[in-house]
């Protein structure tokens, strides 16, 4: 059996090559599309027209959560509508029996978050509450999309493993951006906590450590070990020590929005962190990984620049250089913008789902007025309350 040691030398190897292959993709995009250099201004106001009035629909909301399960990889054909659809009525007619499930596995979550949220008093958890409910809704959601609707053999163990990959993505996700990203981590404790945290992950042991938030990475690998043992889960490992170094060496990338090269290197880290998450969504089994993780990064790229444009104002604040925040009209010959909307055209053919130009108008309207609701919560808040009757809202204003 290989030791941890060459365990993370294997990942490292798979994280460079993984980048490598990807680096070609977006090479040609830029090539192919002048380097994203136009303005698009005239082409969004008609968009804005066209699709500024169109209210949300759940089917929308629905095919979005199916696109990002599925990583992109197959169309929504009409088999997974009906799949869909009966799954939603099944939920409706066992309300009683399935809100029982998921208040189990809500108080499993109030649970452990509390202790976290004991030990780390500097980071205010319930800021994150709806990240982390959307991810490991994600998960399960994976479960329910590649399974038959009726399937009842293991399924409730398959349920509860989706349920603590989820909020294994969510607490690796939220905690590596509180440190990157708020300041909560002094910078010279930041090598060390990312050392630690891939130490973690590719099964070497962490040590107790008198510092509470480099304490808590081996507070999480115990944590972990119970849920989900290393022995039989090491696909999960395996993504999540992919995801720590993207996001890792994203954050500490310095992007020049005048040079192409920059853009190119900033975006293809973009597309592999978002890539990586989506991974640990979809697959559920290393051959599974294995013969699918190269698939759908240009969607996993689009999904990131889809948070980047949501998150425009928060990174503002922060004082995060995105290709948004960092693009001023007239001065970088870069567009994010245009390169957006390129994508936008792409995927809403390629999925027959023009809706995405909505999300497209209705994310810009909510920067120009950040006092309105953000879209992704309205659109989590219409899945929830449809397929169990929950309101979101309500459960946080109660927690």
């Amino acid at each position: 059996m290989n030791s941890a040691h060459d365990k993370s030398e294997a990942y490292d190897r798979l994280y460079d090559q993984l980048k490598s292959d990807a680096m070609p993709l977006v090479e040609e995009l830029f090539r192919s599309n002048n380097g994203f250099t136009d303005d698009p201004s005239e082409e969004i106001l008609k968009l804005k027209k066209t699709f500024g009035k169109k209210p949300l629909r759940f089917l929308q909301v629905l095919q979005k959560y199916y696109m990002m399960a599925t990583m992109g990889q197959n169309e929504y054909p009409v088999a997974h509508t009906k799949q869909f659809m009966l799954m939603a009525w099944l939920l409706w007619f066992r309300r009683r029996k399935t809100l029982t499930i998921i208040d189990s596995y809500k108080n499993l979550y109030l649970e452990k978050i509390a202790r976290f949220e004991k030990m780390l008093p500097q980071i205010d958890f319930s800021d994150n509450h709806k990240h982390m409910i959307k991810v490991m809704m994600a998960n399960t959601l994976a479960v329910f999309i590649n399974q038959p609707v009726f399937k009842k053999k293991k399924h409730h163990e398959e349920m509860h493993k989706a349920f603590l990959k989820g909020f294994y993505v969510g607490i690796t996700y939220v905690v590596a951006d509180l440190s990157l990203d708020a300041g909560i981590l002094p910078d010279e404790l930041k090598p060390a906590f990312h050392q630690r945290t891939l130490n973690a992950l590719s099964g070497k042991p962490v040590e107790p450590d008198d510092n509470n938030l480099l304490h808590f990475i081996h507070v999480i690998q115990q944590e972990s070990a119970k849920d989900l043992p290393f022995t039989g889960n090491e696909y999960i490992y395996k993504i999540l020590y992919l995801l720590e170094k993207a996001q890792y060496e994203e954050r500490h990338l310095y992007v020049d929005l005048n040079s192409q090269e920059s853009i190119i290197e900033k975006t293809v880290l973009l597309g592999l962190k978002t890539h990586f998450t989506l991974m640990s969504i979809r697959f559920n089994s290393e051959k599974e990984f294995q013969q699918g993780m190269n698939d759908g990064v240009l969607w996993s790229l689009y999904c990131q620049l889809t948070d980047d444009i949501r998150d425009f104002h928060q990174d503002k604040r922060e004082g995060l250089t995105t290709l948004f925040t960092g693009f001023e009209k007239g001065k970088t010959p870069f567009n994010p913008y245009s390169f957006y909307l390129h994508l936008t055209h792409h995927f809403s053919k390629h999925y027959h789902a023009k809706w995405l130009y909505k999300d497209f108008i209705e994310y810009l309207r909510r920067n120009e007025n950040p006092e309105l609701k953000a879209l992704d919560d309205e659109k989590a808040a219409i899945f929830i309350k449809r397929l169990t009757g929950i309101d979101l809202e309500e459960f946080e204003k109660s927690h």
